[in-house]
């Protein structure tokens, strides 16, 4: 054997351990499939950059917890139909958007506090447009959501990504 295999295999194995992870389990499939996209938004013109003059960090981090608020309460199809820039609006299945939001707060509970706001900017090379991007973490009381939204220079949405 060599030191690539063993030591991918000790990997795996301390995955398996520390997180529970089994063979079909879907946090491997979620995190595999994640990593894979965090690999081809990299690999594809975009990288990460301060954010651009154009944005105000506190004005992207009102605008989005007002967003998030409103999904909330009016419901994803809702809101994004209002909030999201034409051109971005056409490549998000709405209803499929709107029913994971929903089922994404469903049963962990009363919300809590939003407690991480993180903000970085993004500059995509083929369009060459700045983007502000924030990672929004919602706490309830018996789990989480994690929320991404992409900002244009206007601040009109680009982005919408619900997980838990």
């Amino acid at each position: 054997m060599n030191n690539f295999t063993v030591l991918s295999g000790e990997i795996i194995a301390l995955l398996r351990r520390r997180f529970g992870m089994l063979k079909n389990n879907k946090k491997i499939k979620s995190l595999f499939i994640l990593g894979m996209f965090l690999l081809a938004f990299v690999f594809t013109g975009c990288k990460s950059t301060k954010l651009a003059d154009c944005y105000d960090e506190q004005h992207v981090k009102d605008t989005a917890i007002d967003i998030i608020n409103d999904v909330q309460v009016r419901g994803a199809k809702t809101v994004l139909e209002e909030k999201m820039r034409d051109d971005f609006i056409d490549k998000i299945d709405l209803d499929e958007m709107d029913g994971s939001c929903k089922s994404y707060v469903s049963g962990i509970g009363n919300f809590l506090a939003y407690t991480q706001k993180t903000v970085i900017g993004k500059h995509y090379d083929d369009t060459d447009e700045d983007f502000a991007v924030i990672l929004v973490t919602a706490t309830y009381e018996d789990g989480e959501v994690n929320y991404t939204l992409t900002f244009d220079k206007d601040m009109n949405l680009v982005g919408f990504y619900p997980k838990n």
